[in-house]
């Protein structure tokens, strides 16, 4: 029974390490440390022995290196020969179950995300109920009054989740119409849940709601990499004119932060100035009616055009590789801001119209 418990620990131990190797003299300290071990020669030769042992069974690989020289022997997990071999620390599976508070209530139920709920839920069973239930309340999403949920048909999003991992053309229908598409990634925005590929047929990237999507196969043809390196990071294909400009905000979206420069009010801002009772926003911008919409939904006190010391600051930070369109000509730049003013101006206005034809109705 002694050969038995040393080698759990030994497994246990190697198996927290995940692909880290240890050598023998750290792996005798930790089990002396952890109590399973004496601090003796002859404890030290049973593990050797029952190293030994399950390296011949192939459960654990030896890392010993081809280096001339005496060099100590390292050791790791072989996850090949034991893939469902699992050992958490207590905080590891506190960890877990915290993580499952991040995701959304909708979205636990889908198949390709509820292996993992199974899995978390079975090794929480160490952890107290009480604590475990705080730990998965740790967090939650109060949405806003507008935020939507759509449904995802769940055979769809099971042949998606294939065709994406694997890198695979997907045969599906788009509104009735038959498409084939390279499958990049799915992203939710404002609650609706969209895919992003590229049309086989057209080599274009699209955007594609994915309430309106019914996958039927995922074919065998692998489609290139160079498809996902360049549209991995890209969710909607905003007009290729982007801008950098000036967004200034009330202060109050800035006082008491700690660490203000670890907080983005847009995904596309590259810096900002905290000046008496405003905050400077500096970002880029584009053309795009979704991005003129975004504007519409902060107490925005004012905007400012590009500036040439706002161009050579983002010369600076190279932002041409984050948004390979923008151009560092400062008369450029005023041409697409003036044109998005243009189409912000005309946004606000037909909502303004629209809700005074319903509230005089």
């Amino acid at each position: 029974m002694q050969k038995i418990g040393l080698v759990l620990e030994i497994l246990k131990l190697l198996s927290r390490r995940g692909e880290k190797p240890i050598t023998t003299t750290e792996l005798f300290r930790e089990l002396v440390s952890a109590g399973v071990l004496e601090n003796k020669a002859s404890e030290r030769k049973r593990l050797i022995r029952a190293l030994s042992d399950l390296e011949s069974l192939n459960y654990i690989e030896s890392c010993l290196d081809s280096v001339k020289g005496k060099v100590p022997q390292r050791w790791k997990l072989n996850f090949r020969a034991l893939p469902y071999f699992v050992s958490l620390s207590k905080e590891e599976v506190l960890s877990l179950l915290t993580l499952t508070a991040f995701v959304p209530s909708p979205y636990k139920s889908f198949s390709v995300i509820r292996p993992a709920f199974e899995v978390i839920e079975r090794l929480g069973k160490t952890v107290p109920e009480e604590v475990k239930y705080r730990a998965k309340e740790f967090f939650d999403y109060l949405p806003i009054p507008t935020y939507r949920y759509s449904f995802i048909e769940e055979n769809t999003l099971k042949l998606l989740f294939e065709g994406i991992l694997y890198r695979r053309a997907v045969l599906a229908s788009y509104c009735k119409k038959q498409v084939k598409l390279y499958p990049i990634k799915i992203f939710t925005y404002n609650g609706n849940f969209y895919l992003s590929a590229v049309e086989a047929e057209s080599r274009e990237y699209r955007t594609y709601n994915l309430a309106k999507v019914k996958v039927f196969s995922v074919s065998k043809e692998e489609f290139p990499l160079f498809y996902w390196k360049k549209y991995r990071e890209l969710f909607f294909p905003f007009d290729s004119e982007p801008f950098v400009f000036t967004v200034e905000l009330p202060s109050d979206y800035y006082s008491c932060v700690l660490s203000p420069e670890k907080v983005r009010i847009y995904p596309t801002q590259f810096d900002f100035e905290l000046k008496g009772n405003s905050v400077f926003v500096h970002l880029v911008g584009f053309t795009s009616y979704r991005f003129v919409s975004w504007m519409a939904l902060d107490e925005i006190k004012a905007l400012y055009p590009p500036s040439a010391s706002l161009l050579k600051r983002a010369k600076e930070l190279n932002l041409k590789e984050r948004f390979e369109d923008l151009s560092y000509s400062l008369r450029e730049n005023r041409k697409r801001f003036n044109k998005f003013t243009k189409s912000l101006r005309s946004f606000l206005n037909q909502r303004e119209e629209a809700l005074f034809k319903r509230s005089s109705s």
